[in-house]
């Protein structure tokens, strides 16, 4: 029984890593100019984003062309120019692109 165990979790080491090397690092330094103005921008609108972090990832979607794929859609949906994807909300309704 050892053995299939052994067998399992070095499948699922690899699946992590080989996840891992698909991935790549944004760096978000080109982002912060355009964090600071969507920043002022949502606050004079009187819609201040509470939170940074979120901000910061959003404004850096926006700044590199990607699509943002969150569950959390309300906490970016303010951000002009962001492309939004919710997964898990397309998999409830079972629909699919």
């Amino acid at each position: 029984m050892v053995p299939k165990i052994a067998t399992i979790q070095k499948k699922s080491h690899k699946a992590v890593d080989d996840f891992i090397n698909g991935l790549s690092i944004v760096p978000i330094f080109g982002a912060i100019n355009r964090y600071a103005k969507e920043k002022v921008r949502l606050r004079k609108l009187g819609t201040p984003h509470h939170d940074d972090f979120d901000l910061l990832i959003g404004v850096t979607a926006i700044e590199y062309g990607l699509i943002l794929v969150t569950d959390n859609t309300k906490h970016f949906n303010k951000l002009e120019e962001i492309q939004l994807e919710n997964w898990y909300q397309r998999r409830a309704s079972g629909t699919s692109t």
